[in-house]
């Protein structure tokens, strides 16, 4: 068991720099949770953060080397970023120590499951979208998984095992907090 975690804020780069990074990102994504990790990330108009990148079965050099291409993109846009990657025994143990306890608020949420296709054909104008929401004040929460993947691992390939069919061409749940 891996664990990720990351922040980085726009001080010191332009909105577009920042989410040019944010929208890199995504096209990352699919590589990543194909291979069983699951990935919680949330921003604003001025920081993001992957709060917990949780990868069972994948070495923390592997979890690297699937992140390296993004990680690099980022310094070279000039963006400062903090980050732990950590091999970890349990997946108590990388919660407790990358993540933490949670705490409770009053919030309005809205939450919308977005298709594999849309982020691997439209990431520009979902990134664009994101940028929009967040300029008008919101923040945006995201998990990036593949709810398909376990039983393509284990031998069971081809079973829709999602009940809500949206599910099973998912590649991001997408909540907007206001």
């Amino acid at each position: 068991m891996s664990g990720f975690n990351l922040t980085f804020t726009s001080v010191n780069v332009s909105q577009n720099t920042y989410h040019k990074a944010i929208g890199r990102f995504h096209t990352s994504i699919p590589q990543i949770v194909d291979r069983g990790a699951v990935v919680i990330w949330y921003f604003t108009n001025t920081s993001f953060s992957i709060s917990l990148l949780t990868a069972p079965n994948i070495s923390s050099s592997e979890l690297g080397s699937l992140l390296g291409p993004w990680l690099t993109s980022l310094k070279q846009s000039g963006i400062w970023y903090a980050s732990v990657l950590k091999q970890y025994t349990s997946f108590l143990e990388q919660y407790q120590v990358q993540q933490g306890a949670i705490p409770v608020g009053t919030q309005q949420f809205r939450s919308w499951v977005i298709p594999r296709s849309f982020v691997q054909n439209n990431n520009d104008n979902l990134t664009a979208a994101y940028r929009n929401i967040t300029e008008g004040g919101a923040s945006v929460i995201v998990v990036g998984l593949n709810v398909s993947q376990t039983l393509h691992r284990h031998g069971a390939g081809g079973v829709d095992e999602a009940v809500l069919l949206a599910w099973r061409d998912a590649l991001i749940d997408t909540s907007i907090i206001t």
